[in-house]
C-alpha cells in the first residue's frame, strides 16, 4: 500500500492551503473486497472511504494515513506528511509612478494563499493617501486624484491566512518622481 499525489515531483512540499489529491496505490487486483479509510492526525476523515481524497494542509504537523482492511481483518497502512511552506510576502521599498511600466504602482507580492484584509498608505502627517481602492494594482502614487510629492510614506498591509490568522506588514516606501 502506498499513497501518491497529483503533484509531479512527489517531494510533498506545497504552499500552505494548496489543495492536493491523495490516491491509494494498492498492489492487488481485488480492490473491491477491500475497505479503505483515510485519517488526518489519527482521526478518521468523515466520508473519506474512496481510493482518493482532496486535502488542504495548513501546517507541517499534519499526517495523512491510508488504512486498507481486507475482509479477514488484515490491515495495511501508508502515511504522508507534507512540508508546508508558509506564504511569503515581498514588499518593495520604492515606487516610481512615471508611466514607464516599471514600479508605477506600489503593491505587495506573495506566494501562497493569502486574502487581502486591508492595504493603507499614509503620508508623513498621518493622512491616509491610499485605502485599498485598487487592490489588484495597488497605489498609483496619487492623493485626491493628483500626483503625491516625492517623499517617504508608511504602509500597513493586513493579510489573512487560510487558517484565519492574520499577518500585518508595516514599513516605509519611498515615492520617487
Amino acid at each position: 500500500v502506498a499513497i501518491t499525489t497529483d503533484e509531479d515531483d512527489q517531494n510533498f512540499r506545497i504552499n500552505q492551503g494548496e489543495k492536493v489529491v491523495l490516491t491509494a496505490d494498492i498492489s492487488t487486483q481485488n480492490t473491491g473486497d477491500l475497505s479503505l479509510s483515510w485519517l488526518e492526525n489519527g482521526l478518521v476523515i468523515a466520508g473519506a472511504t474512496g481510493e482518493s481524497i482532496e486535502v488542504q494542509p495548513l501546517s507541517d504537523d499534519i499526517v495523512y494515513t491510508l488504512v486498507v482492511r481486507t475482509p479477514n481483518g488484515c490491515e495495511s497502512f501508508a502515511e504522508v506528511v507534507f512540508d508546508v511552506v508558509e506564504p511569503i510576502v515581498e514588499i518593495p521599498n520604492a515606487v516610481t509612478p512615471n508611466g514607464d511600466g516599471t514600479n508605477d504602482y506600489f503593491n505587495y507580492f506573495s506566494s501562497g494563499n493569502l486574502q487581502l484584509v486591508s492595504f493603507e498608505v499614509f503620508n508623513r502627517w498621518g493622512q491616509r493617501v491610499y485605502n485599498n481602492e485598487t487592490p489588484d494594482t495597488g497605489w498609483n502614487g496619487e492623493f485626491k486624484g493628483k500626483p503625491a510629492p516625492s517623499d517617504l510614506y508608511i504602509y500597513i498591509i493586513v493579510l489573512r491566512r487560510l487558517d484565519g490568522s492574520e499577518l500585518a506588514e508595516k514599513g516605509e516606501v519611498t515615492l520617487i518622481r
